[in-house]
């Protein structure tokens, strides 16, 4: 009798075990499903995000194939999100950047360290039609279990920088003439004077005057006197 106690006895101790073995399980597999359904929601809330954004969102996989494209992009680049997909990253880059962006993937293939990352640069990039034009790209990078993936944040910066040409082109320019200003000639002066001084060379200078210019602006009004300095200017 007592053998047989002590068998239901163990017996319904390796049963309280199981059912605590069980328990276990299941909690976990509803952990997993919470998980799982997180994960979920949180793609969404990075999709939803991401195609409302102005800014181009890439992101790419340890072998440099894009395995996301936003609206922006599409636009930006001109390339639909089905096009796109599983394509290497250099259709997007001109060919001088091609062989730097492989060496850096095979550099982060084994050290796991890039130069690029965490910073802002300003570059040029790749339309589908062709077309080059400036961008400012900012490159982040992370690890999912061994494999690394990788997020582009770019945009279009070609009207920034025409404006910033347009905005160098009026400090040095007069705006009448379209011939450099009193500042940029100061700066040529100086420059060449230097290198006369440098190389012992001599140096000549002409300048000459409009005869009688203010004769034109008083007969002839100041309208013509401007065609008659827009003239003298491309024609000298």
């Amino acid at each position: 009798m007592q053998d047989n106690e002590k068998s239901t006895e163990m017996l319904l101790e390796e049963l309280n075990e199981l059912r605590l073995e069980v328990a276990k399980l299941q909690e976990s597999e509803a952990r997993l499903k919470q998980i799982e359904k997180e994960l979920r929601e949180n793609k969404d809330k990075f999709r939803t995000i991401a195609q409302t954004a102005v800014d181009a969102i890439i992101l790419g996989d340890v072998h440099g194939n894009i395995i996301f494209w936003n609206e922006s992009a599409q636009r930006i680049f001109g390339y639909t999100e089905d096009e796109i997909s599983g394509e290497s990253l250099t259709i997007l880059m001109p060919e001088q950047y091609r062989d730097a962006h492989r060496k850096g993937l095979e550099l982060i293939k084994s050290t796991g360290e890039s130069k690029h990352i965490g910073k802002t640069m300003e570059m040029h990039a790749l339309r589908k039609n062709g077309d080059v034009f400036p961008i400012e790209l900012s490159v982040s990078m992370w690890k999912a279990g061994e494999e690394y993936y990788y997020s582009g944040i770019l945009r279009d910066i070609t009207k920034r920088k025409n404006l910033e040409s347009e905005l160098k082109t009026l400090a040095v320019t007069d705006t009448l003439t379209q011939v450099f200003n009193r500042i940029k000639y100061y700066e040529i002066m100086q420059r060449e004077i230097e290198r006369t001084k440098r190389y012992n060379h001599p140096l000549s200078i002409i300048m000459f005057d409009i005869d009688h210019f203010k004769k034109v602006n008083d007969i002839y009004g100041h309208t013509v006197g401007d065609y008659v300095l827009r003239t003298l200017t491309q024609i000298s």
